[in-house]
């Protein structure tokens, strides 16, 4: 359950003065990618017992960074005001773990910032995929195949999953789309969305490949406009975070705090399993005016200092992980707990 605070009230104004006494907030959350379904075949002759996995859906996507979008490709929300000295919540949701064998995978965790939640990925299926921040892609089986259904995505955070085809598990959604359709494009983890919140150009919120028998020859490389989880040299996507197919092997692992969703696993060899891919954990990013103090965090949360080490709060006031063009950044990368501002 949410920890007892106040709530920031929304601002769509500009920063303003010190002397105005509020502080006005500009935040990213990202929610944990939903996990892979896992793939077994159990009989020889086509397509007898096969399960193929879908990918897990991204991480919902909540932007209130002027000048850029918030999930879906919306208009950004608007800021959060807080009065100096005031407590408020945040929370990072984890990765939602691959389902075992050909179960489905677990929705990702939430992730919070004062009143506003961004909710885990939807869960890849082995027939449909789960609901969530963008729905995870259904799975493919002989009783449903081809029309089983990818999970419906959240309004302001993602898209839907995609449906499975033809001996392929459907792409996770992602912030930026719904996974690519037809025949060819089924298993691609859906776009992510950027920003420069930290001050650098960073990519969140892919979904999660699903499972393919010829994966990778039927996912060709788009680059420009990339999959969520599909890079045809490491094996781990650059762009948006999304976790590649697993084919005769677990399924990709969706990129860690940028909340993508797991890949989804299938496999060619009777009497084989693999389960599916983990989904990414989420981060929450937030920036306010640099004539301001610094926070104190507080027990439960971790956070980023300015090397970029992971340290655990413990009630004491903190440098920021950075700075940049007048900000003040926080990045918080797991837990749950209090913070105060300045």
């Amino acid at each position: 359950m949410p920890l007892l605070t106040t709530r920031g009230t929304a601002s769509s104004r500009g920063f303003g003065l010190q002397g105005l006494g509020k502080i006005k907030v500009e935040h990213l959350i990202i929610a944990g990618g939903g996990g892979g379904a896992g793939g077994t075949k159990n009989g020889n002759s086509y397509p007898q017992g096969n399960f193929v996995g879908g990918g897990g859906g991204a991480g919902g996507y909540r932007s209130s960074v002027v000048g850029e979008l918030t999930g879906q490709q919306l208009t950004a929300e608007q800021m959060l005001e807080f009065n100096s000295k005031e407590v408020t919540t945040i929370q990072v949701g984890a990765g939602g773990p691959g389902g075992s064998g050909h179960a489905n995978g677990t929705i990702g965790g939430s992730s919070y910032f004062s009143s506003r939640t961004s909710i885990g990925g939807g869960f890849g299926g082995n027939n449909v995929g789960g609901n969530g921040g963008s729905g995870g892609g259904a799975g493919w089986n002989v009783a449903g195949s081809p029309a089983n259904a990818g999970g419906t995505g959240t309004t302001g955070q993602g898209f839907n999953g995609n449906v499975a085809g033809n001996e392929y598990g459907g792409g996770g959604g992602g912030a930026h789309s719904s996974a690519p359709s037809g025949v060819s494009s089924y298993t691609k983890g859906a776009r992510g969305l950027q920003s420069s919140i930290t001050g650098t150009l960073s990519a969140y919120s892919g979904g999660g490949c699903g499972g393919s028998p010829d994966f990778p020859a039927n996912n060709v490389y788009d680059t420009v406009n990339p999959p969520g989880g599909f890079t045809p040299t490491s094996g781990t996507s650059i762009f948006f975070g999304g976790g590649n197919a697993g084919v005769n092997a677990t399924g990709g692992t969706g990129v860690a705090r940028t909340g993508g969703g797991g890949g989804g696993a299938t496999t060619s060899n009777v009497g084989q399993t693999y389960n599916g891919g983990a989904g990414g954990a989420g981060i929450v990013i937030i920036r306010y005016p640099d004539y301001w103090g610094n926070l104190t965090i507080g027990s439960g949360l971790d956070y980023l200092n300015s090397s970029g080490s992971t340290i655990a709060g413990n009630g004491t006031t903190v440098a920021p992980t950075n700075t940049t063009a007048g900000y003040k950044i926080y990045t918080f990368v797991s837990g749950l707990g209090l913070i105060t501002f300045p």
